[in-house]
Parts: structure tokens; C-alpha cells; sequence
């Protein structure tokens, strides 16, 4: 904007752009967990989180399960994830059909994969693959019969719509269930108005039907089950006409739906229901009064923690028709709402539907759930390499932004070298590895455990984007009431997490003061110190057990072979602190004019950044160089904003060389140190 008279116009230039810093406390662990969501991210702060997601260790994945929770006892958060595989590793999701069978293959990953899948041939299937959810019961009550009367020789049939006068009113219904002979259940459009015996039934041309003689049951709902002894009353009113159901002139629509525990394996507690989903709609386009979706579809994939929606629980084939096209006269609308489709199950002797004692009532257990495949060391061994795929979903930087450290549930060399391809792709964060437990925890000689350390770690390759370590350790396991030997790995992760949390990203995390193990009784490994010369030559950190001192990381150092700043794990954690930081702020000066103005808008945020890093003991000295200097015309007129900047990184101590001098009495010190 330009003044065309004389004033006072004001503009502003934004140079208070700062560098933010983000945290680096984010681990990455792929566990064949025995529940949880497969192939997506979760992630877990807190070790209760841990079981309630992906349940407990066991015998087979608990190397991997300890990783994640000693990540978050160090004060991580976790990032889970429990794979499929790029083969079949055995996982399948419990399910069941309307005709009692299940099948053998079914996977749904997640929510997303739920989504896109569309074919869904089966009622109702378990949210999460695994054995556990077998059994678990998925029962539904509609709204069903409201009375039970004897209506002695009625020859009547279920469905049947009738009518009946009292005082100057006429009152409509339609038999619900025919019990026997002389015996049926209503339901009555106007529950206000109840059959008490001495009606004449009609039809609605007044052609007489039956005569009710007397009322069995004026609470038909109130004696339902939804297992032995168990009133659905307890945990819902009768299922009744949802709002947008009455705008449309039908009845009826709402059930109830609940999910039973019948044998524990998922709460614990054997017959315990796990979620209810009340008030839900057979009718695709019903709303709630609010106008919040209510079909039922919807709701389960929503709102249920147990379970998905299949493609349909009706007995017929097609589902309830939208309630736009229920629209007609009463006698019409009465036997929509009775027929098949609107039913949850098929009346007794009608139809191709099976029934249950009550057809309010339907119940079906889930089936065929299954855990990874342990049947044999071949198998088991199939199942942690195709555990590495999980580590896929977080390999492109764009696509899954914040990781800082990518941890092996099961150690292997194809594991391991697979996480340093990812890091080194990313070059934002780091892999931690101990060896593997055969190298470690055996009843071989300590010379001979440093042997095959040393040997598996020579097989992957020099990188500064991995740290190394040479420890197993001996915790116990209360969920199982066992002690196990684990590895390290997630131990030294955890350290650079309290480093970062409690001092800085550029401290170590070695040593008596920030490299105390956590949660340790005992090592399988505690290497001397001619062991310790050995290791750490070969880049692997060494993990000590000292008397009264306890169980320390006693090394930093990466696993880059040549020599370089970049072989101590503190400045390459600098350096993927200053160059994550950097980067995300220089992303906004994309599509800026790369002019004076830009590059010392550029400089004036890098600077005070660097300076504070400098501050807190992180970087000895450095300069930012982004000017004419090196934004030449030719750099320029590529589109190309280029900036240096020369870092000096502060070293640790991995020596100390203390020397003792004894002089005479009448020496001079200035004499002896000049």
C-alpha cells in the first residue's frame, strides 16, 4: 500500500524468528507383542500404557517388550510397533460370521487398513490380531417383543400387523414371535397402551385376527439375557425409536450391543463386559437428536476398543434400507419395521435365518484369532527377522518426522545393519546395539565372550549413526515371576534420554555420574580392563559392573572406525541436535527473495542459537557464513539460498593422565613448572 496524499504509513519486518529445539526422547522398538494395533506407530509413555496396548512379555517377546520399557524408564517415549511382516508371520484377527464360521486369514491391521478394505466377509471381527480375543462374545438386543399374551388357537405368524380399539382410540402392533399355539410376543407401535386380555385383534380391514385371553409377561425385554443370569435391563433401557427414525414416520431402529470377556483373556476376568455400545441404529442415515451419526457401522468402527463392524448382522441379505426409503402409510411402515432386514435376527420358522431361543437376542463368539508363529526355532526365527519391516514406517524422514533412537527388539546382525541403513538415510538419529545373546550369556570364558563380540560387531559396517555395547543384563520379570537376560541396548538409549533431560544432548552419557544401568541385578558380561582395551579399540562400548560402584556405560564412542570428531557419541549428538534444529527453521526461508535482507534475517536467528549452544558448553567456538560471499550470482539465479556454518565441538574425556612429581624440600614449584 502507497499514500497517493501526504500521512503516516506503517509497515513491520519480522526479524524475531527463532531456532526451536526439539526434544530428542523418542525410541523406536518393533515388538511381536501378543495384542495390539499391527503396522502403525503407537506411541507409550509409560509402562501401564505398554501392557494395556500391546499386553505383556513373554517367553518369546520379552527381549523385545523390556526394550520398549526400559526406554520409558530412562523417560522415553516409545514409539511401538508391532509388524505384519513382508510374509506371513502367523498373526490373524479373531472373527465370526452370522453362520457360525470364522476365518483363518484374516489380518486388519488398523483403522486405516479397516478402512480401505471393501469387502468385510464377516459380522463382527476382534480389533487387534491375536489368540486373546477368541471367545470373546459380541451379543446385540433390539428392541424386540414388549409383551407375552395368550391368544389361544391364533393362528397367527410372526410379522403380522394388527390393530385393535379401546375406548375411541385404535391402537397397532404387529406379533413379534409366535411361541406356540396359543402363546405370542407384540410389539406395540404405542407402548403408553398395553394389552391386559379381553382384546380383539384385526387386521387393519377390520377382519378379525384373534382374541388375547389373558397377559403372560408385560416386561418381555426385562427378562432378557446377555449371559447366564445377566439382565440386559442392568445395563440398558429397552432399545427404542432414534430421533431422526421418528422425522421419518418408522419404529424401532435402536439395539444395544455388548462386548463379554467370556473367558478373562482380554480383562482378566472371566464373563466381564468389556464395552457396551447403547442406543445404536439399524438404519444407515440416523442421527441422534444432536445430530451425531448413530448407525451402527459407524459407532463400532468409531467408538468400540474390541471390535470392528463386518458387512453385515442381519440374517437376509442386504441391511436395513435408509430410513428415507421407509416412508409409507402405517400398515406399510409396520411391516418394514417387522420384516427381515429390520430384524437382527430371523423369526422362528421363517426365513433362512437359524434364531436364538429369543430373536431379540443375538449372540456370536469371536474365533481363529492367532499370535505370532513360535511352533518351532525356525519359525520363531522367521518371526524376529520379519520384525525388522515394522522399522520401514519410519524411514522416510517426511513421512514420520520425530525419531532419535531406532532400538532392535531382537538382536541380529541383518537387524541391526537394517536400522543403520534407516539412520543413516534419515542422519537424524541413532541405532543402539548390544550383541547377540549367544555371544554374551553362555558359559564361556570371558576371553572368548570379548571373541565373538568383537567378531559380530566387525561385521556391520563404520558409521557414526550407531553406538555399540558389549552388555546383557539380569532383571526380573514380575509379570512372569522369572529373571531374564536382556540386552543393553535400550539401557544406553535411555542414558543419552536422561542426559538430554537432566543436563545436555552434547554431554556424555558414559561414566560414574550420568551412565549408571537402571534396573539391573547382575551382568552376563563385565569385562577387566586388558577386555575393555580390546573392545573399545573395535568400537564397542563397554558395560561394567564395579564393586560398590554399579553397573556403568564405560565408553562413547560410535561406531565410525576412522578416526574423527564423529567417533564420540556426543558430538554427533550435537551435530543431529544443530542440524534437525537448523534445518526445520530454515524450511521457512523457502520461496523467500534470497536478497540482503533474507540472508541477515537468516544469520540474526542461527546466531543467538549457536551463541546459546556455546553457552551451555556444547561448541568451543563457530561462524555463520551466509552473505555475497557464498550467494554469488550464479548461486542465485539457481534459486539456491547457500549457507556455511563451522562448528568446533566440544570433546569429552575418555583419558586421564595424572602425573606425581617428589621433590626436595628446598626446591622451588616455579623452578620445576617454568
Amino acid at each position: 500500500m502507497t499514500l497517493a496524499s501526504p500521512g503516516v504509513l506503517i509497515k513491520e519486518i519480522d526479524f524475531t524468528a527463532t531456532v526451536q529445539v526439539a526434544d530428542q526422547n523418542i525410541g523406536v522398538v518393533a515388538i511381536d507383542a501378543e495384542r495390539g494395533p499391527t503396522d502403525q506407530v503407537t506411541y507409550v509413555s509409560s509402562e501401564r500404557e505398554l501392557v494395556e496396548i500391546f499386553g505383556k512379555p513373554n517367553n518369546y517377546n520379552y527381549e523385545s517388550w523390556f526394550a520398549a520399557a526400559t526406554l520409558i524408564q530412562y523417560g522415553a517415549v516409545v514409539a511401538v510397533i508391532r509388524p505384519t511382516g513382508a510374509t506371513d508371520l502367523g498373526l490373524n484377527n479373531a472373527n465370526i460370521k452370522l453362520d457360525g464360521t470364522s476365518s483363518t486369514s484374516l489380518v486388519i491391521k488398523n483403522k486405516d487398513d479397516f478402512d480401505s478394505t471393501t469387502t468385510k466377509d464377516y459380522t463382527w471381527a476382534a480389533r487387534t490380531a491375536g489368540s486373546f480375543n477368541n471367545a470373546v462374545k459380541v451379543v446385540v438386543v433390539d428392541h424386540g417383543a414388549d409383551q407375552q399374551v395368550t391368544a389361544t388357537g391364533h393362528g397367527l405368524t410372526a410379522g403380522t400387523y394388527f390393530q385393535w380399539v379401546s375406548g375411541s382410540k385404535t391402537y397397532k402392533g404387529n406379533v413379534y414371535k409366535v411361541v406356540d399355539v396359543d402363546t405370542i410376543q407384540v410389539t406395540l407401535w404405542d407402548t403408553t397402551k398395553r394389552l391386559t386380555g379381553n382384546e380383539s385383534l384385526v387386521d387393519a380391514s377390520n377382519a378379525a385376527l384373534a382374541t388375547v385371553s389373558a397377559l403372560v409377561s408385560d416386561d418381555v425385554y426385562g427378562t432378557l439375557e446377555y449371559g447366564t443370569n445377566r439382565k440386559w435391563s442392568s445395563i440398558a433401557p429397552q432399545p427404542g425409536t432414534s430421533a431422526s427414525a421418528v422425522t421419518k414416520g418408522a419404529k424401532y431402529d435402536e439395539f444395544h450391543i455388548a462386548v463379554v470377556d467370556v473367558n478373562g483373556t482380554v480383562s482378566g476376568t472371566p464373563g466381564s463386559v468389556l464395552e457396551t455400545l447403547t442406543f445404536v441404529s439399524k438404519a444407515s442415515d440416523a442421527k441422534s437428536a444432536e445430530g451425531s451419526t448413530t448407525y451402527y457401522k459407524t459407532v463400532v468402527k468409531d467408538q468400540s476398543e474390541y471390535i470392528y463392524p463386518g458387512d453385515s448382522i442381519f440374517i437376509t441379505s442386504g441391511e436395513q434400507l435408509a430410513l428415507a426409503g421407509q416412508v409409507g402409510t402405517a400398515a406399510e411402515i409396520g411391516a418394514a419395521l417387522q420384516s427381515a432386514t429390520f430384524k437382527l435376527f430371523d423369526f422362528d420358522g421363517t426365513g433362512s435365518g437359524t434364531g436364538t431361543t429369543d430373536d431379540s437376542v443375538g449372540t456370536l463368539s469371536l474365533a481363529d484369532g492367532d499370535d505370532y508363529s513360535y511352533v518351532d526355532s525356525a519359525a520363531i526365527a522367521s518371526v524376529r527377522a520379519g520384525l525388522v519391516s515394522g522399522y520401514d514406517l519410519v524411514e522416510d524422514p517426511e513421512l514420520f518426522g520425530d525419531v532419535d533412537f531406532l532400538v532392535p527388539g531382537h538382536i541380529s546382525t541383518t537387524v541391526v545393519a537394517r536400522l543403520i541403513a534407516i539412520a543413516e538415510k534419515r542422519r537424524d538419529c541413532v541405532v543402539v546395539a548390544s550383541p547377540e545373546k549367544s555371544d554374551v550369556v553362555n558359559s564361556n570364558t570371558t576371553s572368548k565372550k570379548t571373541d565373538d563380540i568383537i567378531a559380530f560387531f566387525r561385521t556391520l559396517p563404520s558409521t557414526s549413526y550407531a553406538m555399540f555395547d558389549s552388555g546383557y543384563k539380569y532383571i526380573y520379570d514380575k509379570y512372569n515371576d522369572v529373571y531374564r537376560y536382556v540386552p543393553c541396548a535400550a539401557d544406553v538409549a535411555g542414558l543419552c534420554v536422561s542426559t538430554t533431560n537432566n543436563s545436555e544432548t552434547w554431554f556424555s552419557p558414559a561414566g560414574y555420574n550420568r551412565g549408571q544401568i537402571r534396573n539391573a541385578t547382575k551382568l552376563a558380561y563385565s569385562p577387566k580392563q586388558a577386555e575393555r582395551d580390546r573392545l573399545y579399540t573395535d568400537r564397542i562400548n563397554p558395560i561394567v559392573s564395579f564393586p560398590g560402584q554399579g553397573i556403568v556405560l564405560f565408553g562413547d564412542k560410535t561406531g565410525l572406525a576412522s578416526p574423527s570428531a564423529f567417533d564420540r557419541i556426543n558430538v554427533r549428538r550435537l551435530f543431529i541436535e544443530l542440524e534437525k534444529n537448523i534445518a526445520n527453521f530454515s524450511k521457512y526461508q523457502l520461496f523467500e527473495i534470497n536478497d540482503e535482507l533474507t540472508r541477515s534475517g537468516f544469520r540474526s536467528a542461527i546466531e543467538p542459537y549457536l551463541r546459546g549452544v556455546q553457552g551451555r558448553r556444547g561448541i568451543y567456538d563457530f561462524l555463520v557464513v551466509c552473505d555475497s560471499t557464498n550467494n554469488t550470482p550464479d548461486v542465485i539465479d539457481r534459486n539456491e539460498l547457500v549457507a556455511e556454518i563451522f562448528i568446533k565441538p566440544a570433546r569429552t574425556i575418555n583419558y586421564i593422565t595424572i602425573t606425581f612429581v617428589a621433590t626436595r624440600t628446598g626446591v622451588s614449584f616455579n623452578e620445576l613448572t617454568n
